[in-house]
């Protein structure tokens, strides 16, 4: 028998959680049960559960019961509507329940082991097949307890036993399931964060594992370059210097506000600035997630097949080193999300490129002081050497990391 899908209805003055019928009482031919699919029908679904610890929403949630007899559905579906509690819909066989679950969105299978057609347990083996990330409770008759246990292996939540109270233990078996799937979401949610951290400060020590002890500029600048195109999955990766950025050059980009999101880039007459040198400017990151086939970006983004771009702004607060570009070939592929981390790594790699800097200043003066002590001019007339505070520099480091 195929029954059509049943909508919740509101059942708190009908049937209380405390007056629950057996299923012994339920009379096929009775008054209420030939009423009840127009009762269904007719009473729209307004109210929503109060004081669940699951997440907030602006309707019920919706119940999957596949359940073949009709008596039993009809009592469990009463005892899961009544106060409003959740909207459930029925379905009577294992494939009815796989099409629905593949249209609709449900938070929470009840399932019965009897079904014609289908056991409940290849049921359940069909919808881990879909990776449908839902949990099921099932509903076993007297008995049936070693087939809930295995059931419980395929990683159903939990069962009910079909007893002479199941009825009114359903409801709040229903409730501790999805808090309890609610729970582990959050906790895979966290997991994944820890991960994620953890990851990104091994990445952030093997960057500077990579580029610390190297103290040429243009070296360093290659380095730091490959470098972070290993650690962001690019496909190209490229320091533009400052001396170079600062060359007036052909563009025709529409372009964002620094720091923030290009959804795409649309071609347009007039002339725009270029990417690296607003970026450059202005000391902020941007991200290009989809560059259209008919923007004429910059020459290499294209030359190298690239879909999207990240531009990080590298300097200190006193002077700008140049724009690290990093390129994939996937759309989408840099996020606005991970902004944070970008800006952590330009950070890493400007104090790097500013010790470089400053150690290439030391050596030249050094270099040159040694060269007039050859000379003997040092005992007549030193030339000037610039005055260097080492414990200003050693702040000024330290407030730059």
């Amino acid at each position: 028998m195929n029954y059509r899908p049943l909508q919740a209805m509101d059942c708190s003055n009908e049937m209380k959680n405390d007056q629950l019928m057996n299923i012994s009482q339920v009379d096929p031919t009775s008054a209420s049960l030939k009423t009840f699919d127009r009762e269904v029908r007719d009473s729209p679904v307004t109210r929503t559960k109060s004081g669940a610890r699951l997440k907030t929403s602006t309707r019920q949630p919706r119940i999957l019961m596949v359940e073949d007899n009709w008596d039993h559905a009809y009592l469990e579906l009463k005892a899961l509507t009544a106060g409003g509690r959740y909207q459930v819909e029925l379905v009577s066989s294992g494939a009815e329940a796989l099409y629905k679950l593949t249209s609709g969105e449900f938070v929470l299978v009840l399932l019965d082991y009897c079904l014609s057609g289908m056991s409940g347990l290849s049921l359940i083996h069909k919808i881990a097949e879909l990776q449908q990330d839902i949990p099921i409770v099932m509903i076993t008759g007297l008995g049936s307890e070693t087939v809930a246990v295995e059931a419980m292996k395929m990683g159903v939540y939990d069962y009910i036993v079909k007893s002479g109270d199941y009825l009114r233990a359903l409801p709040l078996v229903v409730e501790k399931t999805l808090e309890r799937y609610e729970l582990r979401k959050v906790k895979e949610q966290w997991d994944c964060w820890i991960i994620k951290r953890n990851q990104e400060l091994g990445d952030l020590s093997a960057l500077g594992e990579a580029i610390n002890h190297v103290l040429d500029t243009e070296t360093l600048m290659a380095v730091a370059s490959d470098k972070t195109v290993e650690i962001l999955g690019g496909d190209y990766g490229k320091l533009c210097e400052a001396t170079d950025i600062f060359i007036e050059a052909p563009a025709s980009l529409e372009v964002c506000a620094a720091g923030t999101v290009v959804k795409n880039i649309v071609e347009r007459e007039e002339r725009a600035p270029s990417i690296v040198r607003q970026v450059a400017e202005s000391s902020e990151p941007i991200i290009i997630e989809n560059i259209g086939p008919e923007a004429s970006e910059n020459a290499f983004a294209w030359e190298h097949g690239l879909r999207s771009t990240l531009y990080l702004p590298i300097g200190s607060a006193q002077q700008v080193f140049g724009v690290l570009v990093i390129g994939s070939r996937k759309p989408l592929h840099f996020c606005a999300k991970e902004m944070a981390f970008y800006k952590i790594i330009a950070k890493q790699i400007s104090v790097a490129l500013d010790n470089a800097h400053l150690y290439g200043l030391l050596k030249k003066q050094a270099y040159q002081l040694g060269e007039n002590m050859v000379r003997g001019d040092i005992l007549t007339e030193s030339p000037p050497v610039p005055q260097f505070d080492v414990e200003q520099a050693f702040g000024d480091a330290c407030s730059r990391s």
